[in-house]
């Protein structure tokens, strides 16, 4: 009996008093840290300001939502500003031959990308030619979402596609085509796209 009486005190917590003076000691540490405690946060903090690839990062954190949310509209705006490609679809124009009928459309880009070989281009595409570039897209992309072209076929008595309306409104079209594939990281730097906009 007398030897199972210390096994019942240890356990039932009544001799470890010096133990529960630690956790108090604890949280005036974490109150009042020692100017080591402090080095070693800031050390912290200091690494955590740089990413892997080495580029660095603020650290301050927004006081509110609000104030994160105006960070973000910055940035946009920012991005907006620091554009390097620039594209426009324009002046259709109605080709008449033996053969066929078609319109083309001039296509201005400007650009500061060293890809490029000057820094604005003029060149004259008709719808073909921008299927075919959405195709090379979708061939050397297939991991991306290629943005739409608006339809090519036309149901014939119901829709002139030679009016002024329907052009307008293919030409306008195209520009966003164009000028979402111009914004996207990935495809604006694909080679067909180089060649879509500057090969004569």
């Amino acid at each position: 009996m007398s030897a199972g009486t210390p096994k019942s005190l240890a356990s039932s917590g009544q001799k470890p008093i010096q133990e529960m003076c630690h956790p108090l000691g604890a949280e005036e540490a974490v109150l009042t840290p020692s100017p080591d405690v402090r080095n070693l946060t800031s050390s912290i903090g200091e690494k955590d300001q740089i990413l892997p690839n080495g580029t660095p990062v603020e650290t301050s954190s927004p006081s509110s939502t609000s104030s994160l949310l105006n960070r973000l509209q910055l940035d946009d705006d920012l991005d907006g500003e620091t554009r390097d490609l620039f594209v426009t679809v324009g002046d259709p124009k109605k080709h008449v031959s033996t053969m066929e009928t078609y319109i083309t459309y001039r296509v201005v880009t400007k650009t500061t990308r060293v890809e490029f070989d000057l820094p604005e281009y003029s060149v004259w595409r008709r719808y073909q030619d921008f299927d075919w570039l959405r195709t090379k897209l979708e061939d050397s992309q297939p991991t991306h979402l290629i943005p739409p072209l608006p339809e090519k076929f036309v149901m014939k008595g119901v829709v002139d596609r030679f009016s002024e309306e329907f052009v307008e409104t293919r030409r306008k079209a195209l520009d966003k085509f164009l000028k979402r594939v111009a914004d996207h990281p990935v495809l604006s730097f694909n080679e067909h796209f180089n060649s879509f906009l500057s090969a004569k």
